[in-house]
């Protein structure tokens, strides 16, 4: 599976596009070859966590989200989406997703670290 950018990037440039017709906002997708992870970040006020989680393996596996195992199928979307938003003190959530390991923060961070 090719990485986002090539083996020796070590980050590029993504546009978010909102299904809603709002503006753009510019996401950065980073790639780390030390950790062989992807890091990303979003605003948890401004955009669901569920969506900003898709939103990253759509970019790193340049497919489209009907590509991807759906995320209501690994876990509850709502609940997760709930625990971010809500949370008063820093909380992560680590799961699994199409063999991809993914942690999410409240603070609006996003790692995700490819099958081997």
């Amino acid at each position: 599976m090719a990485r986002k950018g090539g083996p020796h990037s070590t980050e590029a440039q993504v546009d978010d596009q909102p299904a809603d017709g709002s503006n753009a906002t510019e996401q950065r997708l980073s790639y780390d070859p030390k950790t062989d992870s992807y890091r990303t970040t979003f605003s948890p006020a401004e955009t669901s966590t569920s969506i900003a989680i898709v939103d990253a393996l759509t970019d790193i596996r340049h497919c489209s989200t009907a590509d991807l195992e759906p995320l209501y199928d690994t876990l509850d979307t709502d609940a997760l989406d709930a625990l971010v938003e809500s949370a008063e003190s820093s909380v992560q959530v680590r799961f699994s997703l199409d063999g991809f390991g993914v942690l999410v923060s409240s603070t609006g961070r996003i790692e995700v670290t490819p099958p081997e």
